[in-house]
């Protein structure tokens, strides 16, 4: 399989032709994987708290400024898009706001390394190909979004929770 991955844009199948690197394996259901472990589209997210980033800066989910009724609403937006598939997620796209985040954009205000420490502890071990795609989408609350990325079998990983919508705002 090549290293190149997809954007995550086109037939749902987000993951196909993106190989991680044994650092990014870690977290994987095993080194074998098939290729039915791609495919999204048909797939209902669940989701995972392993990369949720808690070191209360700004875009952590234990920032100062984020309050009780941002959590409930948090809550409430991931409980709704578990009963969704991906196709759904991608098709209700005005309500849910499921796309992919270009990090090397200007006006994204993270950066690939930002990801990587995310990721792992020794940042330079994983390189800029190895990284999935991150995806952002509405959090229920205002202009609050959760940014994270899909691993194998439809799991979305949770990593950062933008109350202000500053880490990708709209143009």
């Amino acid at each position: 399989m090549s290293n190149k991955k997809k954007s995550g844009k086109g037939n749902g199948d987000f993951l196909k032709g993106f190989e991680p690197s044994s650092e990014v394996k870690r977290y994987l259901p095993g080194s074998d994987i098939p290729e039915s472990a791609y495919s999204t589209n048909k797939v209902k997210p669940v989701f995972c708290f392993e990369y949720l980033a808690m070191n209360a800066t700004g875009f952590c989910f234990n920032n100062k400024e984020v309050d009780q009724s941002l959590y409930h609403k948090v809550l409430d937006r991931l409980k709704v898009m578990s009963q969704k598939t991906y196709e759904d997620l991608k098709k209700g796209n005005n309500f849910f706001r499921f796309h992919s985040v270009d990090l090397d954009s200007k006006d994204v205000s993270l950066n690939k390394l930002d990801f990587k420490k995310t990721l792992t502890i020794v940042p330079d071990s994983l390189e800029d190909k190895d990284l999935p795609t991150l995806y952002q989408f509405d959090a229920g609350h205002e202009e609050a979004r959760i940014a994270g990325f899909l691993g194998y079998y439809g799991i979305f990983y949770l990593v950062w929770l933008d109350k202000n919508h500053k880490l990708y705002p709209r143009k």
